[in-house]
């Protein structure tokens, strides 16, 4: 560990120059160190926790604050992610401990493997069960999770099935229910911890930005997210918007639409509208919160009819979020009550039917009373500040660990085997002794007799009997470096 720990001080010293460098010593230092170990051995020497992530973390998304949360908690961690050099500047003192994971790091020395989404889970599954580690990890639809999905359903109860499965984080009572309700997980099993916000946004959103009605903003800006924890092919009610929008820019001439999500899009009815529409395709959360200082309402809507988790639960999550925050008001067609029971209609939150009537009804309300819609956007943006604190959202799933990580069952023969390890590299280091004490024999054996030549020969200063008297008294030792200063 004193290797890992020099490379580490090194990396921060050369400015993170040379990470992937360092990276690939971390990774061959903590494989050398796996090597010592069995999956019985006392873990008392291991590391507290390995966060596995499939993304690089920005700063002001939610992924920045979990990494830096973790690595503070646990100064025994190791977050296996793609690395970052802006998050290594900003963070120094943890950000060498960040290695990118080359799917042969030793999991088998972690006492919890925290696993940030599905899909990452279903794909290192096998290698956490090779490891024989337990392991929990967060379900939503940022990280691929979907509603009344046969596929998705059968990776979850295959997870559910492994006997290393200690846990999963879930965003919202909705999900906790879908998934208990159809038995894939125990209500034990499932920690809710509502919502995922931005805990460091960029200071520069921050600060007072004009709104509809306010300063020197004479539009509405109207932007829809598309929902994407939806059926696999389904648009996210993104007709529903169109023919709201048609609508509105028909009988306003200062109504602005703007459009974010990964779907095919159709201008198809709606060419009139020309620049007053604008399409963004997929942006990260980053992105979208500095889009939103512009945006005056941020509409999530569901699909009509089925049984489908909130519009702040898609993977539009984080976007929305970060709307709020910044004080863009949200309309969605869920009860944002199922996330956090403070949410109330009207208050921090705008709710619409899944209706084009409903839609275009509460837009013109808030458009003619921009005061009110004001308040609906801080009242937002002060409960999703409430939310998104540290305490509320890396303290539970440090817990969580904390929990999970004391109660990891050591075997009876733990210390024992630990102790035949222990005598066992005492041996190798013993018979490596001895072997590197035969090779300098050997040597010297040499050393002599390529000395004896040179002297029958004449070659040498060294006369024989001056060698033989130094053999005798001094031993092979001295007689090799007499040798050696003769000149042989």
């Amino acid at each position: 560990m004193r290797t890992i720990d020099v490379i580490l001080k090194y990396n921060a010293f050369t400015d993170f120059v040379f990470s992937d460098g360092f990276n690939w010593l971390l990774r061959e230092q903590y494989k050398a160190l796996g090597a010592l170990y069995t999956d019985v051995v006392d873990r008392d020497a291991q590391l507290d926790v390995i966060l596995m992530h499939d993304r690089v973390p920005q700063e002001g998304d939610f992924l920045y604050g979990e990494v830096e949360a973790f690595l503070r908690a646990f100064p025994s961690s190791v977050v296996l992610a793609r690395i970052d050099s802006e998050f290594n500047r900003k963070c120094p003192e943890i950000a060498s401990r960040i290695i990118q994971d080359d799917e042969g790091f030793a999991l088998k020395l972690a006492k919890v493997v925290y696993v940030a989404t599905l899909s990452l889970t279903v794909y290192a599954l096998a290698r956490i069960e090779a490891a024989g580690v337990p392991f929990i990890f967060e379900l939503d639809p940022e990280g691929g999770f979907v509603f009344d999905h046969p596929d998705i359903d059968l990776r979850l109860k295959r997870i559910s099935q492994s006997p290393f499965f200690a846990g999963v984080v879930v965003p919202s009572e909705s999900i906790r229910s879908y998934v208990v309700n159809n038995k894939i997980f125990s209500a034990d099993q499932v920690h809710v911890i509502p919502a995922r916000g931005a805990p460091k946004p960029d200071s520069r959103l921050l600060a007072p930005v004009a709104r509809w009605g306010w300063g020197d903003k004479a539009r509405l800006d109207v932007c829809f997210v598309s929902e994407q924890n939806v059926r696999v092919g389904e648009d996210g009610c993104y007709g529903l918007f169109v023919e709201a929008a048609n609508i509105l820019a028909k009988k306003y001439h200062d109504i602005c639409f703007h459009v974010v999500g990964a779907f095919k899009v159709s201008m198809e009815g709606i060419e009139f509208i020309g620049d007053r529409i604008k399409f963004y395709g997929e942006v990260d959360a980053i992105k979208f919160a500095d889009l939103s200082t512009d945006m005056d309402i941020v509409l999530s809507l569901n699909a009509n009819g089925a049984a489908f988790a909130p519009g702040l639960e898609g993977r539009s999550l984080d976007r929305v979020i970060a709307s709020a925050v910044h004080g863009a008001a949200i309309f969605t067609s869920a009860d944002a009550a199922n996330v956090d029971s403070r949410f109330s209609d009207g208050v921090n939150f705008v709710r619409v039917r899944h209706d084009v009537a409903d839609i275009v009804g509460k837009i013109e309300r808030f458009y003619a009373d921009p005061a009110a819609l004001r308040a609906v956007g801080n009242g937002g943006a002060r409960l999703i500040a409430e939310i998104s604190k540290p305490e509320l959202q890396f303290t539970p799933r440090i817990e969580i660990v904390r929990a999970i990580a004391t109660g990891v069952k050591r075997s009876a023969g733990a210390l024992a085997l630990k102790s035949e390890i222990a005598a066992l590299a005492t041996g190798l280091a013993a018979e490596r002794a001895q072997m590197v004490a035969a090779r300098m024999r050997s040597k010297r054996w040499l050393y002599l007799v390529r000395g004896g030549l040179r002297l029958l020969s004449g070659r040498s200063n060294l006369k024989m009997g001056q060698l033989v008297q130094i053999l005798r008294s001094s031993g092979l030792g001295a007689a090799a470096r007499a040798v050696l200063v003769s000149g042989v």
